[in-house]
């Protein structure tokens, strides 16, 4: 656990930071908000936002340690490397969504790059995966 806190740290801030990035969104956006959408109320306090974003990130981290672990090394890259592509046609697909969909648009740049950090925290996750090195193991 000690080994993770660098990672750990980054995405607590990037969370923090794209909490508060969704959260100022335009005005427009917050009367969509409270008049048509209101399954995504959640994004109007920014604490409840980072404090989401912050455990899918760390869901999504636990998942990794997990396939690193039990996973053979071949396995783990192929998941890893998996994870980074999903993410970037997830990075890709979000900020097409938002140049092409009116109600986002309308939204703001800031509320934008709230997701796009969200993206990139999950590329982090996905490289950090990549570059870890796993013990040595000695057979006896």
């Amino acid at each position: 656990m000690k080994r993770q806190l660098p990672i750990i740290a980054i995405l607590a801030a990037f969370s923090i930071i794209s909490g508060y990035m969704i959260h100022k969104m335009s005005w427009l956006a917050k009367v969509g908000i409270r008049w048509v959408y209101r399954e995504y109320d959640i994004f109007k306090s920014w604490p409840k936002t980072s404090l989401m974003e912050f455990v899918v990130l760390m869901l999504l981290l636990a998942v990794h340690n997990a396939i690193f672990k039990y996973a053979t090394v071949r396995n783990a890259t192929i998941s890893f490397i998996a994870s980074v592509i999903i993410a970037l046609f997830g990075l890709y697909y979000t900020y097409n969504d938002f140049r092409h969909e009116l109600s986002h648009r309308l939204a703001g740049e800031r509320f934008h790059i709230g997701f796009y950090l969200f993206w990139l925290g999950w590329i982090i996750i996905g490289l950090y995966s990549l570059a870890r090195k796993r013990g040595n193991t000695t057979i006896a």
